[in-house]
């Protein structure tokens, strides 16, 4: 459990530093985005809910569905928290909306528009690379290509893709009332989608 964590605490490093080596870039792609959402936020879930079932002697395939379970909840935590970066409120979020986008921070709803091309992507691509997010009228106008180019819909699905792959991993646990808590996690963590 110890070497977990230890993994964990480099994993979180990993992510922070390539997050900033990222700052502004448009031709990140998904795969590079999952794979900083595993370092800054679903290694720490993995570790979390891996590690009890280590500790308490369970079944090696349990363990390894916890695992799963926690990676797959980390990684639609991360996907909704960018979600509520465009849709949260100030007084919700403690920051304004778009606050990552202007930091230059390109999260899955610019991503879905960027990916697609067009005049869209590359109108969000300019204001993104030419750091206009940093200026209120810039942010407004990259929040509202994605907000009409589907960005934001598209990332919602693609949260409920990997809630769904964490349910799914809960399927090999007996059921019980820790089972279904662990299931109402993942309801509540959609929720904050609306």
């Amino acid at each position: 459990v110890v070497g977990i964590y230890g993994q964990v605490l480099g994993d979180l490093c990993a992510g922070e530093i390539r997050q900033m080596r990222q700052q502004f870039n448009t031709a990140m792609d998904f795969e590079a985005y999952i794979q900083k959402s595993v370092w800054k936020t679903a290694s720490l879930f993995a570790a979390g809910t891996h590690a009890a079932p280590i500790l308490n002697g369970s079944p090696d395939e349990h363990i390894i569905a916890m695992k799963e379970y926690g990676l797959n909840l980390g990684i639609c935590f991360q996907i909704v928290d960018d979600l509520l970066d465009y849709t949260g409120s100030t007084e919700k979020l403690g920051k304004a909306a778009g606050s990552d986008l202007s930091q230059g921070l390109v999260t899955a709803p610019a991503l879905f528009v960027l990916r697609r091309g067009g005049e869209a992507a590359r109108k969000l691509e300019d204001i993104i690379t030419t750091r206009q997010v940093a200026t209120p009228q810039g942010i407004a106008e990259a929040i509202s290509i994605i907000e009409a180019n589907d960005g934001l819909t598209e990332t919602v699905q693609l949260a409920r893709e990997y809630a769904a792959k964490a349910r799914q991993a809960l399927t090999v646990l007996p059921s019980s009332p820790y089972r279904e808590s662990l299931d109402g996690i993942v309801d509540w963590l959609l929720t904050r989608t609306n």
